[in-house]
């Protein structure tokens, strides 16, 4: 029987601690991870990050021999692979629905989940005993970043348990056989997630420093399975892009290359710095003209450098993070080879992030399996100068329970939510795509034909956003280019999209991926109506309202977000629409400029039921001047109000592009509350006691004003040019009172005391989310 150099029995090797899923410490602790995993689950809505769609569109693709739409190939195969049997399943039989797969995704993260908790328990447990491994386990199930990614295709929590398993077969200085498996699992989590490799290499380079040569079977199945990993993914990137290594190589040189660059600037090799910089640029295909003095090149990083460090309660809670602290000086103090290995993985880790340009601490899960041992190391370390064994309890007890609380808490406050209307947007989608299908095989059958209806075309802007979540009929296409890179696109690459688009039924997308882009926002204008859009406050941080867009209609009262009509007759369209009265603005310059409002529109738009305003323009001259349309809605309390500030048509047709004759209509989305899309602060409706009722009473104020762009800059707000009130066939304006006890001239004109002008009133509908009960409480603000 061969003995390793401790004098412990090879056979014992295998297993370097008692702690197996038979222990009911660590049944327990598996218990409570399981209830926090599904927890997180439900707190989830949405996926999370796209990266979690990229592996299952990757497996997808694996499964079907077909080519990715618009990969960007820095991507390893090991997760996508773990997720190839649930297409080979969901093919096989024909599963009609896709989000099953979707689901299913989740249900083997959260098993993968458990299965590091368990790892990293046992590891705890080689490195101090029993108990460090179950205090151990359990800061890692209460992880606030482990459990937000414990329910979604991920490829941290896979990398963390492939890190976890060969950690623990060196941990145990166990035979050739161990280390063969231990570095095996290292080069599986290398292809799992390339973010390994930094602690894979501190690994063999701690193990070589232990080991040398003599011993060296440790760090050489390390090196020798990394290269075969290596080699292996080499050929997979031949066999998808085409290009051996192209994944791998653009890793390297993109990550490597930048932190590289980075640590060498900061310590003062600018010149060294210098090439690897330029390298890494020309690379990534931009254009590089180096500058005579190497030192002006820089670095500029998104966040400091020690981002990690200053925020590290939101990857470890107190608790955790005290008991890291004294897990660090613990191994300072009372140094062995298990936690220097431990600490050294994690402090080169952590150096090697620090320098990138952008940060996060999801990057931060494969390192899990050296922070949480630590902690509960240190914790151990202090308890164990407790000589009651029952206080020993009481003190691990106040350290653990608090830990899975506020694990719990700061992942609750993490923005889970924030894509999650996209879903629901998807719903609507696939509502109104049945519908239109249903047409078609109507129709389909009037004319006699003989085949079945083309399916319902859909896309969206974040095709990641709803993947998977198309139902059976709908066919959900990918745009050729993500929308969110339009302002580098060139004349080829937008052309792409727009044929794209032009083929589709309906097209989902988020506001803002419309308004700052003109160009793309005046296409979609001439060719979509907006059929409804969904809008949550606690969710949409970052998206805006998200638009269900369907192609154009021949219906004059559709929802648009503008239109331009030149020559049109301003009478006819009134009396089309049965419009009030028009009210009319000229220039106070002289210049005799004229812009008339023809009237506006307010219709509940299906599904949320939230409104959508139209504010139709007429000019009989033309204006060159980009105003400002300063419109609010006001109830009777004016207490709170909306408020629409805008530029004409969205500022994909300003006013100064208006020419003489043209008939513009410019609709906006109306969710009547004071700072309506803002995602801080109170939701405040307006109505007042109205909204005890089915509608309330609303009047329409406007002010065109011409703003200094300069001053706008600068957060102020400067009134260069203005258009007042004038009577309708008059090129006279009415001035606004001066007197601020009487704001109504003797027209019966009507302004706000700052300078508004009352153009009309109407009925709102009360939404369902401002609606409060007839109670007789007061109504609250």
């Amino acid at each position: 029987m061969s003995v390793e150099r401790s004098g412990v029995p090879a056979r014992h090797a295998t297993e370097p601690t008692a702690l197996g899923f038979a222990d009911p410490g660590l049944l327990v602790v598996l218990a409570v991870t399981l209830v926090l995993q599904c927890s997180a689950w439900a707190a989830l809505d949405g996926y999370q990050i796209a990266d979690s769609v990229e592996f299952l569109e990757r497996a997808r693709s694996l499964v079907r021999g077909e080519a990715m739409v618009d990969s960007v190939s820095i991507r390893p195969v090991g997760f996508s692979a773990l997720l190839v049997p649930l297409f080979v399943v969901g093919d096989w039989i024909g599963l009609p629905d896709q989000r099953a797969l979707a689901w299913c995704s989740y249900l083997l993260q959260i098993v993968l989940g458990l299965l590091l908790v368990h790892r990293v328990a046992r590891i705890g447990a080689a490195l101090g005993g029993r108990n460090t491994g179950l205090v151990a386990g359990l800061f890692v199930g209460a992880n606030p970043l482990f459990l937000q990614y414990s329910a979604q295709a991920e490829s941290g929590i896979a990398a963390a348990l492939c890190l976890a398993l060969g950690l623990e077969r060196f941990l145990a200085r166990g035979t050739r056989r161990d280390h063969l498996l231990g570095g095996l699992w290292l080069g599986v989590g290398f292809l799992v997630a390339y973010k390994a490799l930094v602690v894979i290499l501190v690994i063999a380079l701690v193990l070589f420093v232990r080991d040398r040569w003599k011993h060296g079977s440790s760090w050489l199945s390390i090196a020798a399975a990394l290269a075969l990993a290596m080699l292996v993914q080499t050929g997979i990137d031949w066999a998808i892009y085409g290009k051996p290594g192209a994944s791998l190589v653009t890793y390297l040189v993109t990550n490597f290359g930048s932190v590289t660059y980075s640590i060498l600037y900061r310590a003062g090799l600018v010149k060294l710095a210098h090439p690897i910089y330029e390298f890494v640029q020309q690379f990534q295909g931009k254009e590089f003209d180096a500058p005579d003095d190497p030192v002006a090149i820089g670095y500029r990083g998104k966040q400091s450098r020690w981002w990690y460090f200053e925020q590290m309660p939101q990857m470890l809670v107190w608790p955790v993070l005290a008991g890291f602290l004294l897990g660090l000086a613990r191994a300072a103090f009372r140094a062995q080879w298990k936690s220097t290995l431990l600490v050294a993985a994690f402090l080169v880790f952590a150096a090697a992030t620090s320098n990138k340009g952008s940060k996060d601490f999801r990057l931060w899960i494969p390192i899990l399996p050296c922070l949480a041992p630590l902690s509960a190391w240190g914790l151990e370390g202090v308890l164990a100068s407790v000589k009651s064994k029952a206080w020993r309890r009481t003190w691990r007890a106040l350290f653990a329970v608090p830990a899975v609380a506020l694990g719990l808490a700061a992942f609750l406050a993490l923005p889970t939510r924030r894509f999650g209307a996209y879903w629901d947007a998807m719903d609507a989608a696939n509502a109104r795509a049945h519908e239109l299908y249903a047409e078609r095989v109507l129709r389909a059958r009037a004319w006699g034909g003989t085949r079945a209806p083309e399916s319902v075309q859909v896309a969206s802007a974040y095709n990641w956003a709803v993947y998977l979540h198309d139902e059976p009929g709908v066919d959900l296409v990918k745009l050729p280019h993500q929308l969110t890179g339009w302002l580098e696109f060139d004349g080829a690459h937008k052309a792409h999209d727009l044929e794209a688009l032009a083929e589709l039924d309906l097209f989902v997308a988020h506001q803002p991926i419309l308004s700052l882009h003109p160009d793309l926002l005046e296409w979609v204008a001439a060719h979509y109506d907006v059929r409804s859009y969904a809008w949550d406050r606690g969710r949409q941080q970052e998206t805006g309202p998200i638009y269900l867009l369907e192609r154009r209609s021949d219906a004059f009262d559709a929802a648009r977000f503008f239109e331009v009509r030149p020559g049109a007759s301003p009478d006819a369209f009134r009396d089309q629409r049965a419009l009030d009265a028009p009210f009319s603005f000229v220039a106070t310059d002289g210049s005799g400029e004229k812009l008339v409002l023809l009237g506006f529109e307010i219709r509940a738009l299906p599904t949320d039921g939230w409104s959508w305003i139209t504010y139709h323009w007429w000019t009989p001259t033309g204006v060159s001047r980009d105003l400002t349309i300063v419109d609010r809605l006001t109830a009777l309390d004016e207490r709170s109000t909306w408020q629409n500030d805008h530029r004409g048509a969205w500022g994909a047709r300003p006013t100064s592009q208006w020419r003489a004759g043209d008939l513009v209509s410019e609709g906006y989305p109306l969710v009547p509350a004071m700072r309506a899309f803002a995602t801080d602060g109170p939701f405040r409706p307006i109505g007042g006691g109205y909204r005890r009722g089915e509608r309330i009473p609303v009047r329409l104020w406007m002010q065109l004003v011409e703003l200094d762009k300069a001053a706008l800059e600068r957060g102020e707000r400067v009134v260069v040019a203005s258009f007042a009130p004038a009577r309708n066939g008059s090129f006279e304006p009415i001035a606004a009172p001066t007197d601020p006890m009487r704001l109504e001239t003797p027209e019966g004109l009507a302004f706000s005391a700052d300078g508004l002008v009352r153009v009309g009133a109407t009925f709102l509908d009360v939404h369902p989310s401002a609606r409060v009960p007839n109670d007789g409480r007061p109504v609250p603000e």
